[in-house]
């Protein structure tokens, strides 16, 4: 009789230890997929949003720049104490690059990618920018400033696009900025 418990005690043991193995086996590959999703989503997020968004600035390219971002556009510049839609914002950046463009200067700006969360057609992402320029007579761009941002992006028609875009001046140094997170540059 204590024979027949033991064989049943031992059974219940290996069906649950392979119950527990195949859960756990389970559990890895859906976190191994779910992190080749996400690495798929930021990769194509750098290619939706961040890469044209760069070359938008070093090629004064203002169709660019509004091509990365959504019609539904909210813009806060929290420095600044000034919340715009799409209609008031790129006229104003439109004017910008204008200015640098005729100032014979080049500009330039650089990303650090400090945190990201998907769901989805959206995507979170915070981090670091660093607005840099150089005149005719350099060969480096110069750092000009550096802000924090958080930024909405949403999948439309196939696409990543900034919907919300909220950033704020930051004192960081460029070796914080360096330091940061996942550096997004041209050179």
């Amino acid at each position: 009789m204590l024979q027949s418990k033991f064989k049943s005690v031992r059974c219940v043991f290996h069906i649950a230890l392979t119950v527990l193995f195949f859960s756990f086996s389970s559990m890895l590959g859906q976190q191994n997929k779910s992190l080749e999703t996400s690495e798929n989503i930021m990769e194509s997020v750098f290619q939706d949003v961040w890469q044209p968004f760069m070359e938008s600035y070093r090629d004064f390219d203002i169709e660019k720049f509004e091509s990365v971002h959504a019609k539904d556009l909210t813009r806060v510049s929290i420095s600044r104490n000034k919340i715009q839609s799409y209609a008031d914002y790129f006229p104003e950046m439109k004017g910008f690059f204008q200015q640098i463009k005729k100032s014979g200067r080049q500009m330039d700006i650089k990303f650090a990618i400090v945190s990201s969360a998907n769901e989805g057609d959206k995507t979170y992402q915070t981090g670091y920018y660093c607005f840099r320029s150089r005149g005719s007579d350099s060969e480096e761009f110069q750092p000009r400033g550096y802000g924090f941002f958080n930024v909405l992006l949403t999948k439309q028609d196939g696409k990543w696009k900034i919907s919300l875009d909220a950033d704020n001046r930051s004192t960081i140094t460029e070796e914080e900025f360096n330091n940061s997170g996942t550096i997004y540059g041209l050179d």
